[in-house]
């Protein structure tokens, strides 16, 4: 696993060595970051359900001003932090790094009431399990911590039904790397 493109372009990550954590796929991640583009530098960013970092790394790698990872796993946590600074990005420096531990259902309550929106957001739960119906639903009830012009992008497994909108969110185009894929919403 590594930093695809960016700042901190060919950086080997630290890999979790755990069957429960599933990392995202440098094939996976090039091409979530070649359709988000130009909306990548400045932005602010969310990695919900984070694990070892990977995809908000790529993010600040691409120039985004505000990265927030977010798992409920304290050695996920940990991880990504260790990531962070194998990369050369500082917790105290510019882009701002927010590293969270917390449910992700719980984080986005959080954001809405702190009044905190995002760019883009990138949500990754374990594939198999209720938790990605629960942070949609959450989600869906609390759609401005989507920025106006944000994106939503969920990865998850392929033969798994989502729904169709997420508050005033439309699933815009879904694209499937084998057991994987990954669908984009747009206001």
């Amino acid at each position: 696993m590594r930093v695809v493109s960016g700042s901190a372009k060919g950086r080997r990550l630290h890999t979790p060595g755990r069957l429960d954590i599933r990392p995202t796929s440098d094939k996976v991640k090039e091409s979530l970051f070649n359709v988000l583009g130009e909306s990548v530098p400045e932005s602010r960013f969310l990695d919900l359900c984070a694990g070892s970092g990977a995809v908000g790394i790529e993010a600040l790698s691409r120039g985004a001003r505000e990265v927030f990872f977010v798992d409920y796993d304290r050695k996920s946590v940990e991880l990504a932090k260790k990531n962070i600074s194998l990369c050369g990005f500082g917790l105290s420096d510019v882009p701002k790094i927010n590293l969270i531990y917390m449910e992700g259902e719980r984080a986005i309550e959080k954001f809405a009431i702190d009044g905190i929106s995002f760019d883009l957001v990138f949500v990754d739960p374990p594939y198999h399990g209720d938790i990605l119906d629960i942070i949609l639903a959450k989600i869906s009830l609390h759609p401005l911590i989507v920025a106006e012009e944000g994106i939503v992008v969920v990865e998850h497994y392929s033969k798994r039904d989502i729904p169709g909108n997420l508050g005033p969110l439309s699933l815009d185009r879904s694209k499937r790397y084998g057991d994987t894929t990954l669908s984009y919403y747009l206001p």
